[in-house]
C-alpha cells in the first residue's frame, strides 16, 4: 500500500524561488570556482561555493576570497547587494503555499548560503514563514547527503516514508527517494498542484 503525504518539504531555487543566471555575480562565480554558467546544477562542480554552502566560508571571508579570485574591487554591503540580485518570485507558489500550511507541516531544504537565505525570507513572506528550514550551511552538507533529508525529516516531525520533497534537480529527488522519502521534479506550480491533488493532499487543488 502506498504511503500517504503527511509533510510537504520544499527547495528553495528554482522551487520556491527563481534564479535568473544572467543577474548578479553568477557568470563570476563560475569562472572562478568552475561550473557551466547555462546550469544551476553545476553548482555542485564549484568549489568556491560549496565551501561557502557548507559553512566552511563565512560571508565575509567569501567576499575577499570571491573578490581575490575574480580580481573585483567591491565593498562588503555592494557585494552582498550584487550578490542576491538572481531572485524572483516562482509564479504561482505563493498562492500554493498560502492553500497548503493550514492543512499540512510545510518544510524547507536548500543548498544555500548565509547572505542568500536571509534575503530571501526576508523578501518573499511565504518563504520566511516557513517553519524550522533546513540549510545546508547549518548542517555542513549539500544535497544528496543522506544528513541533509535526515535533517528536513526531523524538522517536519514526519516519518521520511510519508514526507513528499520537492526538487527542481533530478539528482536531489532520486537522492530523497533513496533515503525513503517520496518525491518529485518541480516543472512549475501547476503540475505540482496536480501531482498534490494525486496524492490525496489537501490544498493542492487550485483555489477558485
Amino acid at each position: 500500500m502506498k504511503a500517504g503525504v503527511d509533510a510537504v518539504i520544499f527547495d528553495l531555487g528554482r522551487v520556491l524561488v527563481e534564479v535568473d543566471l544572467d543577474r548578479g555575480l553568477w557568470h563570476d562565480l563560475m569562472r572562478i570556482g568552475g561550473g557551466d554558467p547555462a546550469s544551476i546544477g553545476s553548482l555542485r562542480d564549484n568549489e568556491l561555493l560549496i565551501r561557502f554552502h557548507t559553512g566552511r566560508l563565512a560571508p565575509r571571508e567569501f567576499h575577499e576570497e570571491f573578490c581575490r579570485r575574480a580580481g573585483l574591487s567591491l565593498g562588503f554591503d555592494t557585494f552582498a547587494r550584487q550578490w542576491c540580485e538572481v531572485f524572483d518570485p516562482m509564479l504561482g507558489m505563493e498562492a500554493l503555499l498560502a492553500d497548503l500550511a493550514p492543512r499540512i507541516p510545510v518544510g524547507l531544504l536548500s543548498d544555500t548560503d548565509p547572505l542568500h537565505f536571509p534575503y530571501c525570507q526576508a523578501t518573499f513572506p511565504y518563504v520566511g514563514r516557513i517553519p524550522a528550514p533546513v540549510v545546508s550551511y547549518e548542517v555542513g552538507a549539500t544535497k544528496p547527503a543522506p544528513e541533509m533529508y535526515a535533517a528536513a525529516v526531523r524538522a517536519v516531525g514526519v516519518p521520511a516514508a510519508n514526507c513528499l520533497f520537492v526538487d527542481d534537480l533530478q539528482r536531489n529527488v532520486d537522492g530523497a527517494i533513496a533515503f525513503g522519502m517520496q518525491a518529485v521534479r518541480f516543472t512549475g506550480a501547476g503540475d505540482l498542484r496536480h501531482e498534490l491533488a494525486e496524492r490525496g493532499v489537501s490544498g493542492g487543488q487550485q483555489r477558485i
